[in-house]
Parts: structure tokens; C-alpha cells; sequence
């Protein structure tokens, strides 16, 4: 992954890797998702993402910033 952070914002977020289409269309949503916030914003939605895969996060009752 790579991050171009300019006065606390992600201006340029890309990646490289191999894996199958899943894990590439997951990362370049990834991508999309974070491009123009804050580190600080970056770093809510990483904590929320986190808490929704290991099921500590109910993302249908419980207020957060993970959209669709």
C-alpha cells in the first residue's frame, strides 16, 4: 500500500499486490474509501472495519462510518 499524506489528509492512496479478484476489488475499494480524509478519519474507518470482520461491531445497530 502505498499513502501520499499531505497537511494530515491522504491525497494519493494506491496498492499493489497479487491475490485472487476479491482481495484485489477489496483493496481498491480500500482505496477509494480513504482517499481525501484525514489520517484520523483513515484511522476510525480502519478501528471500525476491524470491529465489523471479528464481530465485535453490529454495523446495522450501531452508529459508525463504514457506509455500504
Amino acid at each position: 500500500m502505498y499513502a501520499t499524506l499531505e497537511n494530515g489528509t491522504l491525497k494519493d492512496v494506491s496498492f499493489e499486490g497479487s491475490g485472487c479478484a476479491i482481495s484485489k476489488a477489496a483493496a481498491s475499494m480500500m482505496t477509494v474509501a480513504v482517499k481525501g480524509k484525514t489520517q484520523a478519519e483513515a484511522e476510525t474507518l480502519f478501528v471500525e472495519f476491524h470491529r465489523m470482520v471479528t464481530g465485535e461491531l453490529d454495523e446495522e445497530t450501531e452508529p459508525n462510518d463504514l457506509g455500504r
